[in-house]
């Protein structure tokens, strides 16, 4: 008796049947003769997904549930793939940024865009500092690449300059106006120290903000140095900078696009049966 909703409906025992289905499998086999696991280990283990391109590198037989000693543990495959006439089978993991490629482009971007931040302060396109709204807790800047956005570590050289000119324009008119009041209306501080301090205060200001300058300049510098240009001298400006973080974000967008796609590929050719023993059957 099967209920439905709330009503009950009775099956004649007549129009009851088990019916036969069959299933298919595709086993791995070379001539006549199945795969066992001992050859499968025996096979090359190469990675079937280009590092560089996250395209695949040869034709994707399918994969086979054998695992053993696969560490660290995470989403993967065990690929058999063809490369020009020679089987290989591949430990293809699903995450595209444990790609060690794509890893190091990551971590050459976050330091490019370090650089550029730095780089564009000292070249003066960034004056001011950025509204609260690009700001990821205090020290972490959304840089807006493209359609991209970028999430990248300021550096504090960068905090002590923005602002900086404006605050030096703002002085300079402070002291202009106090010295153009008549002596009796200045606070006996101003007349005693006041004028005097700001006046040097102003004088030493250029000097300052080229030291800070500077040390900002050794600093993107040397943040660039840890990364592909090792050992490098030569100094870059903001829209060279700019346009190398442009491209890697290009590569990164595309790796990660066609690893999905190649992942999603082996996935579809669907697992492939190997026989348990180690002889051939």
């Amino acid at each position: 008796m099967v209920k439905k909703d709330t009503e009950q409906t009775t099956l004649p025992i007549e129009d009851v049947a088990v019916q036969e289905r069959q299933v298919t499998i595709k086993v791995l086999t070379v001539g006549t003769k199945q795969i066992t696991q001992s050859l499968y280990k025996q096979m090359v283990q190469e990675d079937v997904i280009d590092y560089q391109t996250g395209l695949l590198k040869g034709h994707v037989w399918g994969w086979v549930n054998l695992h053993d000693g696969c560490a660290p543990p995470s989403n993967h495959l065990h690929a058999i793939w063809e490369d020009h006439g020679q089987l290989k089978r591949s430990h293809t993991i699903e995450d595209h940024q444990k790609n060690k490629v794509y890893d190091k482009l990551s971590r050459d971007l976050a330091t490019l865009t370090y650089a550029y931040i730095g780089q564009a302060t000292i070249e003066g396109i960034l004056t001011e500092r950025p509204d609260d709204s690009q700001f990821q807790g205090d020290t972490k800047l959304c840089l807006s690449v493209d359609d991209q956005v970028v999430l990248t570590s300021v550096p504090s050289g960068a905090y002590l300059l923005w602002g900086m000119d404006k605050k030096y324009e703002e002085k300079k008119k402070v002291l202009a106006e106090k010295q153009a009041l008549p002596e009796s209306e200045l606070s006996m501080y101003d007349r005693q120290y006041g004028l005097v301090s700001l006046e040097e205060e102003i004088a030493g200001w250029p000097a300052y903000i080229n030291q800070r300058r500077e040390e900002l300049r050794s600093d993107v510098l040397k943040a660039m140095k840890t990364t592909v240009w090792v050992g490098l001298d030569e100094y870059y400006t903001a829209d060279t900078l700019f346009t190398w973080i442009q491209e890697r974000v290009a590569l990164l967008t595309d790796i990660e696009k066609n690893w999905n796609e190649s992942y999603q590929a082996i996935r579809d050719q669907g697992q492939l049966y190997i026989a348990v023993s180690g002889v051939w059957k």
